[in-house]
């Protein structure tokens, strides 16, 4: 969570690290190029699959980030907004999240519930 909250803009590497929290694994597959020449492709597996899938653009993406916050928290409320270049987003009754955009706020603040999920 400390890369999220110092980042000032939204990146893939970002969007991996989300990813990974949450379950997204990456895979090598071989495939052939263009010359016949087999070469090694990442490919990354949805969570609770072995289907592939495109990792989201949490980061940059508000509706990715919509759909993670309602994915680790489904059954809460909560709400991001912006403001003089900040985010702010907050779920259920916690902390309010800070960021350089709407979207890391409000993966912040899903990735802060899944914390407090995980703890015993």
């Amino acid at each position: 969570m400390q890369l999220l909250q110092t980042a000032t803009n939204p990146a893939r590497s970002l969007d991996v690290a989300i990813g990974t929290a949450i379950g997204w694994r990456k895979s090598v597959k071989k495939i052939p190029d263009t010359t016949g020449q087999m070469k090694d492709v990442a490919v990354w597996i949805v969570p609770n699959s072995d289907d592939a899938g495109k990792m989201p653009f949490y980061t940059s993406n508000l509706k990715h980030a919509v759909e993670l916050a309602e994915q680790i928290a489904p059954n809460n409320v909560g709400g991001c907004s912006w403001s003089d270049g900040l985010g702010t987003a907050r779920i259920d009754d916690g902390p309010y999240f800070q960021a350089c955009n709407p979207q890391i706020a409000l993966c912040l603040a899903a990735l802060h519930c899944l914390k407090i999920n995980q703890e015993p």
